[in-house]
């Protein structure tokens, strides 16, 4: 009564879709007892519910997977021990018998005994879609396969009464974001006193549910945990990079604006990051003025006449703000300065960048220290 195996969550990523039922389109939560079958040849499985989000598995022709939300076309499901979203244009329902996982953490095995090898572990609250049983234990789908659990620690989802309820987890429904930092941790909470779960490398693709502070919660193959907002930029492809290892900020974005070239433009990884986080929130208190960019650094890096600095990507000149709304050049001595928009600027560049020196003629402004010549922008440095 084994199944069929799983060696076949090993299969090649390929598409061969063959019409089948559609899925109505809700945003109700699901009940026990609702589940799809798949009816495309292979089906792929998101981390998000559009084909923007990155594919994190592959499910076929039979499966049945049961269903956690359905929204705007896509259906959430339960693949393995992961939770991904697929299209519901080659889903049709099922009403078949759900289980709810009631241990902490139960086994999955490839046979109806434990002397079957460990194919996986679900958790608590999750729930599997019973195919059929021997003794006592239960045949479920897991991935794209089957597999077995012991009976005993599944509970009766029942058809048509909602199961007990799993801890709350975030959907991935957010916004897409790539990973910036060469290696980064998913925590159980926003704080570095969380626990790791998982790491992340540059490159990956999460989906943001929601930020606190400096932290955003994030959704990575079916996995839930929080990360720091600072290793994150919006989008799926990161910038290229140059020789030197420096990449170019736009010549806008949110809340920001520049009034240099381009090859005037190049930065840290880090400094460029961060200056788009600042724009982001500066946009988010105000729609004009914009933060005004200028010189970071050349391409290569190197001397930047008339900069004694602007070496290394890593030092960025920013205009102070205008009290009437309007962008273009203002010194600290001029009627449309602004010292209170300003100011918070800088208080920004200090939340979201590791700030090393803050050079600016405001005496009034704190954390800064005078320098000949910054009496039309501030300069930040930060650090290497």
């Amino acid at each position: 009564m084994l199944g069929h195996s799983l060696s076949s969550m090993g299969r090649a990523l390929m598409v061969a879709v063959i019409a089948g039922g559609t899925i109505a389109a809700s945003a109700s939560p699901a009940l026990a007892g609702d589940a799809v079958e798949v009816t495309a040849s292979r089906l792929y499985v998101r981390d998000g519910g559009s084909t923007g989000f990155q594919r994190m598995a592959i499910t076929s022709r039979g499966r049945i997977h049961p269903v956690l939300r359905r929204s705007g076309g896509w259906v959430l499901i339960q693949f393995d021990q992961r939770l991904g979203w697929s299209s519901g244009q080659y889903l049709r329902n099922r009403d078949v018998s759900i289980g709810v996982i009631s241990a902490g953490a139960l086994n999955v095995r490839s046979g109806p005994s434990t002397r079957y090898r460990l194919v996986g572990r679900l958790t608590q609250g999750q729930r599997v879609a019973v195919l059929g049983s021997s003794g006592a234990w239960y045949r479920i789908t897991f991935g794209d396969g089957e597999a077995w659990v012991h009976g005993d620690y599944v509970g009766n989802g029942g058809t048509s009464t909602p199961p007990p309820q799993p801890r709350p987890q975030p959907q991935p429904t957010g916004v897409v974001h790539t990973v910036t930092a060469s290696a980064l941790n998913m925590r159980t909470g926003p704080s570095t006193s969380n626990a790791v779960i998982r790491r992340l490398m540059r490159g990956n693709q999460v989906s943001v549910t929601r930020t606190s502070g400096g932290w955003s919660e994030v959704v990575h193959q079916g996995r839930s945990g929080w990360v720091s907002s600072r290793y994150l930029v919006r989008g799926t492809q990161l910038p290229p990079r140059s020789s030197g290892g420096l990449i170019n900020l736009p010549a806008s974005g949110a809340g920001f604006t520049t009034y240099q070239s381009s090859y005037r433009r190049w930065g840290s990884p880090t400094m460029i990051y961060g200056l788009q986080r600042i724009g982001r929130r500066w946009a988010q208190e105000r729609t004009r003025p914009r933060m005004q960019v200028g010189d970071i650094s050349k391409e290569g890096g190197g001397q930047f006449p008339p900069h004694a600095s602007h070496r290394y990507g890593t030092d960025a000149d920013v205009r102070p703000a205008r009290s009437n709304g309007t962008e273009g050049p203002v010194s600290i001595g001029q009627s449309y300065y602004s010292r209170n928009l300003t100011k918070r600027l800088i208080d920004l560049f200090y939340d979201e960048l590791p700030i090393t020196l803050m050079l600016f003629n405001d005496s009034s402004i704190p954390r800064r220290q005078y320098a000949s010549g910054h009496h039309n922008h501030f300069h930040a440095r930060i650090r290497r």
